[in-house]
């Protein structure tokens, strides 16, 4: 009998870790391939500069011609449209204060397109601004409400700017995944993942920044996909520590609001940094969970080694959790830009592939 039992909790374990393996892997892939799509289409907004030959909005010699802010908004809105106006935010800061960018609003019913050139000869304002939206159902135009163009103060150039700035400086021809952030809406702050790139001229002078991100919940879509059995649970974890996607039914990130002075705390981010007022009383704070703290014990046993959280390639582990066996998965995700580190990390309760061979029988 317990030779028996042996054999059958070795063919059980045997078919557990095949299984994980799989669907790690799958969830690997498909994570990469989100990874990867941003750091293609953001080519695309730096390219728009050396194919026409432009620079700073400031140094053009007619700062009434509408052309280059037109082609700096379709650049941006057909990225937007192949991506199937996903983006939760894309688009340019300039070295001049100058900025253009295409984001969610109206409650994510519309896609708004907003283009601000630095001028020095507009009165009512330092920028003149060209702005449309479109309908993120049907790609038609729809109406502002307001002047499609107009005059106010403003400074592309918040504290993210600078940050991202300072990051690239050593690779004008290379991106950046940007630390997790909160952008600042009307509607409420969300969390998103940027990645970055260097705008240069034609003759290789730095001239901004073009940035493109996703909001947090997007890796959660397709981890439910693969989670294989019921139980099982699928996570996205930063070799920091901190979640970046989830399949568990517990929120992993928080937003709250707090006073312009309060300290950010480790692993939180503030929506002071990409916000346009430094001048509020109150900004948000988003802050996410850190896979040791998360409660889910499988994924605080997995947490406990650090090796095994940011191990390169693929790893397997059988955990005991309270008497319990789980098969864990560490899959690393790869990226052609500078990334942060991240592992998807894949729980299956050993119960799962039991009951399921007790049901076959």
């Amino acid at each position: 009998l317990a030779i028996t039992y042996t054999v059958s909790l070795n063919t059980v374990r045997d078919i557990g870790e095949k299984h994980t393996i799989a669907l790690a892997t799958s969830a690997r892939r498909q994570t990469e391939a989100f990874f990867d799509k941003p750091t293609t289409d953001i080519k695309t907004l730096i390219e728009v500069f050396k194919h026409y030959g432009m620079d700073l909005p400031s140094a053009l010699p007619d700062q009434t011609d509408p052309i280059p802010k037109e082609r700096l908004m379709y650049t941006m809105l057909s990225v937007q449209i192949g991506n199937g106006y996903n983006y939760s935010a894309l688009g340019y800061v300039f070295e001049d204060g100058s900025s253009a960018t295409a984001f969610r609003a109206d409650n994510e019913v519309n896609m708004e397109v907003m283009v601000r050139f630095i001028h020095q000869h507009y009165t009512g304002g330092t920028t003149s601004a060209m702005v449309r939206k479109y309908s993120r159902s049907t790609g038609f135009e729809v109406p502002m409400g307001g002047p499609p163009l107009y005059n106010l103060n403003a400074d592309g150039k918040f504290a993210a700017y600078e940050q991202a700035k300072l990051m690239l400086s050593t690779q004008l021809d290379n991106g950046a995944w940007y630390p997790v952030s909160l952008l600042y809406r009307a509607s409420g702050a969300i969390f998103m993942y940027p990645v970055v790139h260097p705008v240069v001229n034609r003759s290789g002078g730095f001239i901004g920044i073009a940035s493109l991100a996703h909001t947090l919940d997007g890796v959660n879509g397709f981890l439910e996909s693969v989670k294989g059995t019921p139980n099982t649970e699928v996570f996205a974890v930063q070799h920091s520590g901190y979640l970046l996607g989830s399949t568990h039914s517990v929120p992993y990130a928080t937003v709250t609001t707090q006073p312009a002075s309060a300290a950010v705390p480790a692993g939180c981010a503030s929506s002071a940094d990409t916000h346009e007022d430094p001048t509020l009383s109150e900004y948000q704070h988003g802050c996410r969970a850190r896979a040791r703290d998360f409660p889910y014990p499988p994924l605080q046993a997995a947490a406990a080694d650090r090796e095994f959280m940011t191990a390169a390639g693929l790893v397997f582990r059988v955990l005991t959790v309270d008497g319990d066996a789980y098969y864990a998965v560490s899959a690393e995700v790869a990226n052609r830009f500078r990334f942060w580190g991240l592992n998807i990390i894949l729980c299956m309760p050993e119960s799962d592939i039991l009951g399921d061979i007790v049901a076959g029988r």
